[in-house]
């Protein structure tokens, strides 16, 4: 009986080994697993800021393309005889439609920054209470220039994807 007690107590050391050992190879790969999260985390979060930078760098080029379009139609209403250079022309004054996109602009930060930020402090039933109108969130083309500000033409490129609009 002591001999088969014996037997029994090595088996119970040689399990028991054996346990600990998986629970320490499961606990270097939770380690590892961490370890790696953070690292694809890590990526993940230098992706995203290289894709809004790059997103940044391309809404100035666009938006130089535009400037050199707007200066490019100046240029051929000018009198090709005449000798005054385009940047010599004083800039025109502000521009209606100009205006009603800088104010678009300005009501969408905002919004951002009240209904977004915020929780929703502007918003009651997807009605902006600060405009009495519907949330410039829920509805973004919901966005109409008056007729004066479609008079005057400008060309336009912005971040909201607002169409150009084509000189006569």
């Amino acid at each position: 009986m002591v001999q088969e007690h014996g037997v029994m107590l090595r088996h119970y050391a040689a399990l028991q080994a054996r346990c600990t050992a998986q629970v320490d190879a499961l606990r270097a790969e939770v380690e590892a697993l961490r370890a790696q999260v953070t690292q694809l985390r890590a990526q993940v979060i230098m992706r995203d800021s290289a894709l809004i930078w790059e997103r940044e760098d391309r809404l100035v080029h666009l938006s130089a393309i535009a400037n050199r379009a707007a200066v490019t139609a100046v240029r051929r209403c000018v009198d090709p005889a005449a000798t005054m250079e385009v940047a010599a022309v004083p800039p025109p004054p502000p521009d209606a439609y100009l205006q009603e996109l800088g104010q678009h602009a300005t009501n969408l930060v905002i919004c951002q920054t009240g209904c977004i930020s915020h929780g929703g402090y502007w918003r009651e039933h997807d009605q902006c209470k600060r405009l009495g109108s519907t949330c410039l969130l829920e509805d973004p083309q919901g966005f109409v220039p008056t007729e004066t500000a479609k008079a005057s033409h400008a060309w336009v490129m912005t971040a909201a994807s607002v169409p150009a609009k084509e000189l006569p």
